[in-house]
């Protein structure tokens, strides 16, 4: 990367969750060439909030608010999804900067994550991360398919398939595709697990995410929903109840 290290701009906390976010603990680490922040809420078996590209932390203020006011604690964090060069190539030291939050901020029970950052939790857990139960939100299957996406956000940057490939390689190794799949990652995984796709999601295609990776991760429970697209499952009430219900 061009930079020593990737950091995040605050996200825009909308009104309605303004209070939540300012009572909460701040903080950042530093893991490698990334700074992750986040917003701690002390409580009972804490679960993680992990945004996908291009998200933030707020984007979760819905089931945070659900968990803080049953006593329950909250970890939500903003990650860079992005390199120097604005190019759509996250830090390979994500994972490694989840379980080293866990050990600052104490064991996660359980971790909700979103779009593409499915795999960086998933891969925390096979890692070292303690969660024993996990949601996934709209999640891609496979890396190729995840590369496709990258191509496609790539379009208009000047960058050649070619040379992002090698930049990839180049970062996460020869074998990232196998390597950070969620359907290889959750074969290793003995938690309890909850996926969320919708039919009508155009970013990550139900047919590329949520069915293949629940037909391979032995008892994992699908839910597929109507109308909510990639992101409409944070503002629907009846998905942040079952996964609050999920999570306790």
């Amino acid at each position: 990367m061009d930079s020593a290290i990737a950091v995040v701009n605050p996200p825009k906390i909308p009104k309605t969750y303004k209070a939540l976010f300012e009572r909460a603990i701040t903080g950042s680490l530093v893991e490698g060439d990334l700074e992750i922040k986040y917003y701690q809420w002390p409580g009972a078996r804490t679960t993680l909030c992990l945004h996908g590209s291009n998200g933030n932390s707020a984007q979760f203020g819905k089931l945070i608010s659900r968990l803080v006011s049953r006593g329950q604690g909250v970890v939500a964090v903003d990650i860079p999804s992005h390199d120097a060069r604005g190019r759509f190539i996250p830090s390979n030291n994500i994972g490694h900067g989840l379980i080293a939050l866990e050990k600052k901020c104490g064991e996660f029970h359980a971790a909700v994550a979103h779009s593409m950052a499915c795999s960086w939790a998933l891969w925390a857990l096979k890692n070292g991360m303690h969660s024993r139960k996990v949601v996934c939100l709209s999640p891609a299957a496979t890396q190729d398919y995840v590369f496709e996406r990258f191509i496609a956000l790539q379009t208009s940057s000047g960058i050649s398939i070619s040379e992002l490939e090698e930049e990839i390689s180049r970062s996460f190794g020869a074998s990232w595709r196998e390597k950070y799949s969620t359907i290889n990652l959750c074969k290793s995984l003995l938690v309890d697990a909850l996926i969320y796709h919708d039919l009508d999601d155009q970013v990550i295609e139900f047919e590329q995410g949520g069915k293949p990776l629940a037909q391979q991760w032995s008892g994992a429970v699908l839910r597929e929903t109507i109308g909510l697209g990639h992101v409409g499952a944070f503002r629907n009430e009846k998905v942040m109840d079952e996964i609050a219900l999920f999570v306790n």
